[in-house]
Formats: structure tokens, C-alpha cells, sequence
């Protein structure tokens, strides 16, 4: 995200999340979500947060893909955790 936002072109700042989604012929829906992108708003951030999925993908492969950290279901976590900072609705008891 970081390289998004200092001028690098989306494909090359995102290309470890576009070949995940490649992987899975999920590449519209990637390009869509870093479409959305456009600095550090709430929006973008859980845009980024759904690309990371497909850097699992690429990374780690299918075992550790978990399709339903991109649904967007994100929640507040505990204030004793982190303020501010949001995380999939799964991982918020953690």
C-alpha cells in the first residue's frame, strides 16, 4: 500500500496480491479492490486488508487462504488491544 500511495502504478505496487488472485482466477475483483484505493481512508485500508488474502495465496498457497477474510466483515477490535485498528470479525476475540 505503502508503495501505492508514493507513486509506484497499482499493478507493480499490488503484483504479489494480483498473482494470488490469479491463482484463483479472482483477478477482476482484485484490480476492483485496489481501484478503491486512494490513500489512507477506512476504505482503502479494508481494501488492502482483502488484497493480503491473495499475497496468502502466492505466499504460503492454498492451505493457509481463507477466502472469508475478504468478505469485509470487520469489526473494532477491544480497546485494550489497538484503538483505531480493525480486524476480521474471526480474529477479534484473539
Amino acid at each position: 500500500m505503502t508503495r501505492s500511495l508514493i507513486g509506484a502504478a497499482p499493478a507493480e505496487a499490488f503484483r504479489i496480491s494480483l498473482i494470488g488472485a490469479s491463482i484463483i482466477r479472482e483477478e477482476d475483483e482484485a484490480f476492483d479492490l485496489i481501484q478503491g484505493i486512494t490513500g489512507l481512508n477506512h476504505p482503502s485500508l479494508v481494501n488492502a486488508c482483502k488484497l493480503a488474502g491473495y499475497d496468502v495465496i502466492y505466499r504460503a498457497g492454498m492451505a493457509g487462504y481463507r477466502p472469508g477474510r475478504r468478505s469485509g466483515q470487520l469489526r473494532q477490535r477491544p480497546e485494550h488491544h489497538c484503538p483505531g485498528l480493525m480486524c476480521p470479525v474471526g480474529d477479534a476475540q484473539r
